[in-house]
């Protein structure tokens, strides 16, 4: 329609600047996402020419699985009881028909992508910097030590999905456009900092899925091979989880005896019903106070019975840290403590590891966590360990339609009641893993349609020999595990996004080979 008034390329412009939006929004502007969304569909509309998007879209298998996954969602509220929740559950994934639809009708060409794709990488790259600086140099009493905070305009977890995403473009470009590639690698190297500075576990994750994707890439002509290779990462996961619940607290036991005095005379303090354990070792035993205050004020103006910077207890710190070396909690062993040792003290590291930056910090919090797994609460991966439990409970009870998009949250609520579950209410929220969601929202025909999809969207990128679209799924082939990614706006709109971008047959990618 357009183009009878703004010549022959008004719709196809459109249809670029519809996508640049939505592309520059995902990083920090919900709005701007929802623009590009709608601008994309409404595109279309205003250009009329349905039989070919029709012609086009018909035959793009991947394309419809995606959008009848989001159909399944409406299917779905045939048996949800709270059909406001299913309703807004619904709202949410509408990018899931929307970009799919838009990008398969009227697939954008190599020049275009580029154009969608470097400010894709542009905008991740502007926000990285004004996280980093803002988080470093102007952070206005927020403690350091609170690495979510560093994520300024969308959920920390799905920005550095969007980090990975934006590095595995960066080297994509390295390849497209040789006369910048030194500009390009400094920029992939700013963005794996970046991850690892940032402490976020999905974003490990998510490289490790990109590592991992190219080496299905590379090996998916081998038949035998690549199903092994398909297969892994679930069969991985199941044994992760089947691991970490059966192993903990429960397998240590408390001394049968301890000593009742220091070296210096003085009693011991243990308490033997508080099982807290810090590097294999019990917290509360093995502490005299008196002499551990005593030697604390020769050095530190932080008061023994005050907080350190992070607004925990001294104590508690303190007690801590000495476990993990291996020190009693008394005068000879606090001497036994260098200066380093009691600054990581009063800025409130519990461990040597936790002082360290980067992923080595949330490495010791797993390990802690680990290892008092009796208390869930307040610990992303305990949590997440209950939300899986209480997830597969509700399948075994729902097994072949599940529980209908609008009855997941209340049925996890039965469930967490049912199981007398150790979470408080507050921590009382869903799987945490988007297959387990799909499967309880919609059953085990849900559950095998998400796998279909990917599978059917990896054989047609590798037909065509696109290893771009190829790895950037594996982020969310892995990220899947551990979150609910499609829960989100910011979240299902780059995964439709990415996906669909790729999902028509136009771009031609094959010469960009991984080298």
């Amino acid at each position: 329609m357009l183009n009878r008034w703004f010549g022959p390329k008004a719709h196809d412009f459109l249809h670029v600047l519809g996508m640049c939006i939505l592309a520059a929004g995902l990083p920090f502007n919900k709005v701007l996402m929802s623009i590009g969304a709608i601008w994309g569909v409404s595109n279309l509309v205003l250009e009329g020419e349905y039989l070919t998007y029709w012609e086009r879209l018909k035959k793009n298998v991947p394309a419809l699985l995606l959008i009848l996954l989001f159909c399944l969602g409406i299917i779905g509220l045939a048996w949800s009881y709270n059909l406001g929740y299913g309703l807004t559950d619904l709202r949410k994934k509408l990018p899931l028909l929307a970009l799919p639809l838009a990008l398969a009708a009227k697939p954008l060409g190599k020049k275009d992508l580029s154009i969608v794709l470097g400010v894709f990488v542009g905008s991740v790259f502007l926000i990285t910097l004004v996280n980093f600086i803002t988080y470093y140099f102007y952070n206005q009493g927020e403690e350091l030590s609170n690495v979510r905070s560093m994520s300024k305009y969308v959920s920390h977890i799905r920005f550095s999905m969007m980090v990975v995403a934006a590095t595995v473009v960066s080297w994509f470009f390295c390849q497209q456009f040789k006369t910048y590639k030194w500009m390009l690698l400094a920029l992939i190297f700013w963005f794996l900092t970046y991850t690892y500075v940032s402490q976020v576990l999905t974003g490990i994750l998510a490289l490790a899925g990109v590592l991992y994707g190219f080496l299905v890439f590379k090996s998916w002509h081998k038949i035998l091979v690549r199903f092994i290779l398909l297969l892994f990462p679930f069969i991985a996961f199941i044994g992760g989880f089947v691991l970490l619940t059966s192993q903990g607290r429960s397998h240590m036991k408390m001394p049968q005896h301890l000593p009742s005095h220091t070296s210096w005379g003085n009693p011991y303090r243990h308490d033997t019903t508080n099982f807290m354990i810090e590097n294999g070792q019990f917290v509360n035993i093995n502490i005299c106070d008196d002499e551990l205050k005593e030697e604390w004020e020769k050095v530190s103006n932080f008061a023994y019975d005050g907080f350190d910077e992070q607004g925990q207890l001294i104590t508690g710190t303190l007690y801590r840290y000495m476990t993990f070396l291996g020190l009693k909690k008394d005068g000879e062993g606090f001497k036994k403590l260098d200066k380093k040792a009691i600054r990581n003290i009063e800025k409130g590291f519990a461990n040597p590891n936790s002082a360290k930056s980067g992923i080595m910090r949330r490495l010791a919090d797993l390990q802690f966590q680990l290892e008092n797994d009796h208390e869930p609460n307040g610990h992303s991966l305990l949590q997440r360990l209950e939300y899986w439990k209480t997830g597969s409970r509700i399948i075994t009870h729902n097994f072949l339609l599940g529980v209908g998009p609008g009855d997941v949250s209340d049925a996890f609520n039965k469930q967490y009641i049912a199981d007398n579950s150790p979470l408080i209410d507050q921590y009382r929220l869903r799987a945490h893993n988007t297959y387990l969601t799909h499967w309880i929202s919609f059953g085990l025909g849900g559950f095998l349609l998400t796998l279909w999809f990917f599978y059917s969207y990896l054989k047609e990128m590798y037909r065509k020999q696109a290893w771009l679209p190829f790895v950037l799924s594996y982020i969310f082939l892995f990220s899947f595990f551990i979150e609910d990614t499609l829960e989100t706006q910011a979240g299902v709109s780059l995964f439709a996004l990415l996906i669909s971008l790729f999902i028509a047959d136009k771009p031609k990618m094959s010469e960009h080979n991984i080298s």
